[in-house]
């Protein structure tokens, strides 16, 4: 089950080497620490996108329990906690 929306604030380098802010929001069972690294694939961009949380901003205690996070992609994709395949991106 679902318990948590994951709401990460990041910045991550596009198809053309431009490093761009988005916001990516996913639905995950466990709940995001500080440190902790997901890895983002979809079919519109060209590599899997890996972002570790850098900073918990909010965590509202909303149906769904939203987390609100900061993250920065990284090159490590050790220690991966989850994989999403289904996202959303946001400008």
């Amino acid at each position: 089950m679902r318990d948590y929306k994951l709401i990460i604030n990041c910045e991550y380098v596009n198809e053309t080497g431009i490093l761009v802010n988005h916001v990516l929001k996913a639905d995950t069972a466990r709940k995001p620490q500080v440190y902790d690294k997901f890895m983002f694939v979809s079919k519109q961009h060209f590599k899997p996108i890996v972002i570790e949380i850098r900073d918990i901003v909010e965590v509202a205690m909303l149906p769904g329990m939203h987390v609100v996070c900061d993250g920065e992609e990284v090159d490590e994709a050790d220690d991966i906690k989850e994989t999403f395949y289904s996202f959303l991106i946001e400008d």
